[in-house]
């Protein structure tokens, strides 16, 4: 074991890998094709990080002293017209929400039917319904 001091000044003890396991890391980062799952199931035989494992095996840089890599969808950047497939506007969302907060409203088909004639783009009825109920557009007030 190898004694550190964190950010907190506090004394951790940080385990290292013996020389045999270092080896047979090595051989396993040498062969073509792993076995599912070998960076997990060795992560818990030996009680490391798997990630941290695969990395050592594979010659990657290790990221000493930053957050672990994470998994997921990245942020979503591009919302409303700035995504380039929106086929409506942020007038055009609030028009619609107007338009169906009103007594006896247009259906949801009507309202894409003459979108689609103005913008000679085709909108359907579930763009239309999903940017009047907000599941889409949600970055716009619902007013």
């Amino acid at each position: 074991m190898v004694f550190s001091k964190d950010q907190g000044n506090a004394i951790v003890a940080q385990r290292r890998l013996t020389p045999a396991q270092y080896q047979e890391l090595r051989e396993i980062g040498k062969q073509e094709k792993r076995p599912w799952g070998t960076w997990a199931r060795l992560g818990r035989e030996w009680e490391f990080d798997p990630t941290y494992l695969r990395r050592l095996a594979l010659g990657l840089p290790i990221q000493a002293g930053k957050k672990p890599l994470t998994y997921g969808n990245p942020p979503r950047t591009n919302r409303g017209v700035e995504n380039p497939s929106a086929k409506l506007t942020e007038d055009e969302v609030r028009e619609i929400r107007r338009i169906r907060r009103q007594p006896n409203p247009p259906s949801y088909r009507a309202m894409a039917a003459k979108l689609s004639e103005a913008k000679k783009v085709r909108i359907t009825d579930t763009t239309v319904y999903c940017a009047a109920n907000g599941l889409s557009w949600k970055h716009l007030p619902m007013e």
